[in-house]
């Protein structure tokens, strides 16, 4: 097997989807846990899931303030709201009656990547 060069693995995050490079990251963690790694691509492999770890991190950042951008603007646009207070209109329009079970995705797939990054030391 050819060891993977460092521009093959930087080009190769270019329009790689955050849902993909979790996806790889796991695939490459699964491989690291193994007892069968291959030595010889032990040094490619990690600095594949560094690459990738940095890029979910940068994608979460963006989002996140993406998403605070777009509640600013719905605070700023929406009379007699309380400011950070979207909830009021979140409430109103979508309602969760006690008990009901709320799908939280992104909320599931930034904790995933948290479990995935942190540090076991």
């Amino acid at each position: 097997m050819d060891v993977p060069d460092d521009t093959s693995t930087d080009a190769s995050l270019d329009g790689l989807g955050y849902a993909d490079a979790v996806a790889e990251l796991e695939e490459i963690l699964e491989q690291l846990d193994g007892d069968d790694i291959d030595v010889d691509h032990l040094a490619a492999q990690v600095r594949r899931a560094a690459q990738l770890i940095a890029l979910c991190r940068s994608r979460l950042s963006s989002a996140r303030m993406e998403v605070t951008r777009i509640v600013a603007d719905l605070d700023a646009a929406v009379p007699g709201l309380d400011p950070g207070d979207a909830s009021s209109v979140a409430a109103s329009d979508h309602p969760v009656a006690p008990g009901d079970e709320v799908d939280d995705e992104t909320h599931d797939d930034a904790d995933d990547l948290d479990d995935l990054t942190r540090d076991d030391a």
